[in-house]
């Protein structure tokens, strides 16, 4: 099921059933109860996009942070370029930044939404196994990380039809 949570209220927007195998367990569970807070898009002006993280500079977030807190905010999103951070070798310098982003938040009372493939290469299936080291590096690497809010998987997919085939 792929939902979005709209005005309040969570709209399924696809649905696809299939056979349970009863010998399969669930992978997962969700760890803690999520409650409703006000996020913003965040990247330095000084440094948008991509040059956040080819140019991270750590003074900048903590410059902003406080000023985002005292706006009311609750949570920072930020955005994980898919090639500035190394494709599927996901840089080592960069999984440091991204742990320096969420240990900023955590000194100002913010959390962070991390939104992963960000300016992505395509989507035909011979580059799915570089999304998934990709994803499997990032994620292994913050999961447990006090700041981390959510993972947002992808921001504005429909936006990638422009430059990629819809299947």
């Amino acid at each position: 099921v792929i939902m979005t949570l709209d005005d309040g209220r969570w709209r399924i927007l696809e649905m696809v059933q299939t056979e349970v195998h009863p010998a399969v367990e669930p992978v997962a569970t969700l760890s803690r109860e999520v409650q409703p807070f006000k996020a913003i898009n965040y990247y330095p002006p000084e440094k948008p996009w991509k040059l956040f993280w080819e140019e991270f500079e750590p003074e900048l977030i903590e410059r902003d942070f406080p000023l985002v807190d005292s706006l009311g905010f609750d949570a920072v999103r930020v955005f994980i370029p898919f090639e500035v951070f190394g494709g599927a070798k996901v840089k080592r310098n960069r999984l440091q930044d991204l742990v320096q982003v969420l240990d900023i938040a955590l000194c100002n009372d913010l959390t962070v939404i991390v939104t992963l493939f960000d300016f992505p290469l395509g989507f035909a299936l011979d580059r799915y196994t570089a999304y998934d080291y990709h994803l499997r590096t990032i994620v292994g690497e913050v999961k447990d990380h006090p700041a981390l809010a959510l993972w947002d998987i992808k921001n504005e997919p429909d936006i990638d039809f422009r430059y990629y085939p819809q299947e």
